[in-house]
């Protein structure tokens, strides 16, 4: 998909690195993206090849994923100039790699309810093979640093004897890793735990609700409730996950974990819904008699940001400006 064709989202990017607390300093600097088609890497891409590009910072920005094809695709319209491509599974060795980079920022991984239930293995595998790998590395160099990008639900008591447990235990699994590399080889790493993220760059395999309330809306169907969708998150718009994940890979301290999130976008899964309705010009319907097996069994799974807002973040985006602008991203793509 060319998201570059609508203009709110090359605002949204641009805006990106006004919102990256001290984000000069990646003057000169390589970064190395994995996940980089994903729903949040893709976005790291553009946020920092447009700051590169606009500031003449001479930025070197490398994506990696196991599609070079797919890579090429996303980025090939991009105004702000062509990333690194690199095809490689973070599950298998990176040995073969030469560069070393400022900076690692691990961000590939399954992170959507279909491939924890119908792939778990290779969920748990891309989570901690990938992430070992990785550190593995990042570990040859003292000058690197890396980001590892976790997720809120490492919070959560999912029992372990469940399938469902393959995400967030394999998550805190590979944020362990993090500490021991931290402890006994001396890595600079630092953690973001995302919060649930919704925008127009979710993936087409993606079947979160969030991805399927807009797929909906935007072609002008009412969104179907499969659950009373009293579970309450804490949202981020993907623009404000990405600046405060950048954010933290400059400034946070070695060995921290910081909660991804707004302490302003706390809602209801069915109120999102509704707000996505509304902008949308279309209704919510519930039935719960088609309820789907693989809905989120978490209740509540709000973060707290006192951490993240301590380095100097703050959000751009109120949930209700997150669902217009993804809403208009979209509407602007189908003309």
């Amino acid at each position: 998909m060319n998201y570059y064709k609508s203009d709110t989202y090359i605002d949204n990017i641009r805006k990106i690195a006004n919102s990256v607390v001290n984000i000069q300093k990646l003057e000169g600097k390589s970064v190395l993206i994995t996940g980089a088609s994903g729903m949040i890497g893709s976005v790291m891409v553009d946020g920092l090849m447009c700051y590169s590009t606009r500031n003449n910072m001479n930025l070197h920005v490398f994506s990696l994923g196991r599609d070079r094809q797919k890579l090429e695709d996303r980025f090939k319209e991009s105004p702000f100039g062509q990333p690194e491509y690199i095809e490689h599974d973070v599950k298998s060795d990176l040995s073969d790699l030469n560069e070393i980079f400022d900076y690692v920022i691990h961000a590939a991984g399954n992170s959507y309810p279909s491939a924890f239930y119908e792939r778990p293995i290779d969920t748990i595998a891309g989570n901690v093979l990938g992430t070992l790998n990785m550190l593995e590395y990042v570990s040859d160099s003292k000058n690197t640093r890396m980001l590892y990008v976790s997720s809120g639900e490492v919070y959560s008591n999912i029992d372990g004897a469940s399938v469902r447990s393959c995400y967030p235990n394999s998550k805190k699994t590979a944020e362990s890793l993090c500490a021991a590399y931290i402890e006994e080889k001396r890595c600079d790493i630092v953690i973001g735990r995302v919060c649930h993220t919704f925008g127009p760059t979710a993936v087409e395999s993606d079947n979160r609700a969030t991805a399927q309330f807009f797929g909906n809306a935007c072609k002008k169907k009412n969104i179907l409730m499969k659950s009373d969708g009293s579970q309450v998150r804490s949202y981020n718009y993907v623009m404000d996950t990405v600046s405060a994940l950048l954010t933290i890979m400059v400034n946070g301290d070695r060995g921290i974990a910081y909660d991804i999130c707004s302490d302003k976008n706390v809602i209801s899964i069915a109120d999102l819904a509704k707000t996505i309705a509304k902008e949308s010009g279309v209704k919510v319907n519930f039935d719960l008699k088609e309820a789907n097996d693989q809905n989120s069994p978490i209740k509540e799974q709000i973060l707290d940001p006192k951490e993240l807002y301590g380095i100097g973040w703050k959000p751009d985006y109120s949930i209700e400006e997150g669902v217009s602008n993804t809403v208009k991203i979209l509407e602007e793509l189908e003309k």
